[in-house]
């Protein structure tokens, strides 16, 4: 098997476990679901602290690799792009702020505690594009 055979096996293995991994977590995120939204309001620097920890705890306990765990905030951002966009064209602005708010807010946690990991930055990137958006639509 050619070495870009092999990459290609692993990225979509990584993939799955992440995707795996974000659902593992869903109650946790902000984006699936309007209770836990308002659970993560509360107290937002705290929860971001909560998902992150729990990703990680379940990537400790499965023996996986600490970079699963920007990995997975890849797919929870994916979430948070898709909710976000649902509510700007449904004309919810404030939800959709609210949505970019609380990304970003994970984003800027996620670096902090993953500055090295390159999956870090993209979910920040993200996150700014996501309150670009959002100020376009205000």
């Amino acid at each position: 098997m050619a070495a870009h055979e092999n990459r290609g096996i692993r990225d979509k293995y990584e993939r799955f476990v992440a995707e795996w991994l974000a659902l593992s977590v869903g109650p946790l995120s902000p984006f699936r679901s309007w209770s836990s939204a308002a659970t993560y309001d509360r107290d937002p620097e705290a929860e971001a602290v909560a998902l992150i920890a729990a990703i990680r705890d379940r990537c400790s306990k499965l023996a996986l690799a600490d970079s699963m765990v920007p990995a997975t905030l890849i797919v929870i951002e994916q979430d948070a792009a898709e909710s976000g966009m649902r509510q700007r064209k449904l004309g919810r602005l404030d939800d959709a702020r609210a949505t970019a708010a609380r990304l970003m807010t994970i984003a800027r946690r996620l670096v902090r505690e993953y500055p090295d990991d390159a999956s870090s930055y993209r979910v920040l990137s993200e996150a700014h594009n996501r309150s670009r958006k959002r100020l376009s639509n205000s």
